[in-house]
């Protein structure tokens, strides 16, 4: 994704990694959200592949203004027509956090609408192109903090944030689960969490987060199972923070974020060092 010559834009483009060649698939991509402030991180997912890697689902606004959620088939030279748009301008409904099933192979998503303030999760069934409502959240349920983080079997994962933030811009959130009848279960509890940096690892079942801990910012697991928080960093240092977090086998691919006025000295040794509060 790039920024398109379209305004408040993105340009979408897939490379074929065999035959080479690349293809735009859409100059109307929907903006991703972005927090800029540390930790930096995006807040939605506008696109997902299918397990196959042939399909390529993803958000694009009309020129209507109204998100409509796309699928753009390797080897084609372009993206086919619409599967669903949303009921209202993108102003007041959006779309965002596509996730497919590698189980079933059917796409969930999620829409959010102003007024009435209500947030849906939705899925995309490729075979037949039918679109069947999964749950529902109104304004009594905190519905403004709910986000799409992924399926583990057949379940999906959610998040909640608790509104307000709290005075270190980090939320209290809930880890709900969602079978395919709808039926919707809170499985834990974490506070003081940056909402931005949550990630789904479905092998290892946890959530990987950021969060805040007198003074200090570390990377921690939530098991979906247990409901246990395990700290996955031992920093001590202020200002440090992670972010980006990517599932990679059995193990995460992350960023460590450091205040620009620090100087470090790095060095590679054997071993390494003890007691580093850095936790190098």
């Amino acid at each position: 994704m790039q920024l398109s010559d379209v305004r408040a834009r993105m340009s979408l483009s897939v490379r074929d990694l065999r035959a080479g060649g690349t293809i735009v698939v859409s100059r109307r991509g929907g903006l991703p959200s972005l927090t800029t402030q540390s930790p930096v991180d995006w807040t939605t997912r506008l696109t997902a592949w299918s397990p196959t890697g042939i399909d390529l689902y993803f958000v694009e606004a009309d020129e209507n203004d109204v998100y409509a959620l796309r699928r753009y088939r390797a080897g084609t030279k372009e993206a086919g027509p619409p599967l669903v748009r949303a009921a209202g301008k993108l102003s007041a409904v959006s779309m965002r956090d596509l996730h497919m099933s590698p189980d079933t192979g059917k796409l969930a998503y999620i829409t959010a609408s102003r007024e009435p303030a209500r947030v849906t999760l939705r899925e995309l069934d490729p075979a037949n192109d039918s679109v069947r409502d999964i749950a529902s959240f109104n304004k009594d349920d905190i519905a403004q903090g709910i986000a799409g983080r992924g399926w583990i079997d057949r379940r999906f994962v959610l998040t909640r944030s608790f509104r307000p933030p709290n005075a270190d811009r980090t939320y209290d959130l809930e880890v709900l689960v969602v079978d395919e009848s709808g039926q919707t279960r809170v499985v834990g509890r974490v506070t003081q969490v940056y909402a931005s940096t949550v990630r789904l690892h479905a092998a290892r079942r946890v959530l990987y987060m950021t969060r805040a801990d007198r003074g200090t910012e570390n990377a921690y697991a939530f098991s979906i199972d247990t409901g246990t928080l395990t700290a996955v960093t031992d920093n001590q240092l202020p200002g440090v923070t992670f972010s980006g977090f990517q599932p990679a086998g059995q193990g995460f691919i992350g960023v460590r974020e450091e205040r620009r006025e620090d100087i470090w000295l790095i060095q590679q040794v054997a071993t390494p060092r003890t007691g580093n509060q850095a936790g190098r």
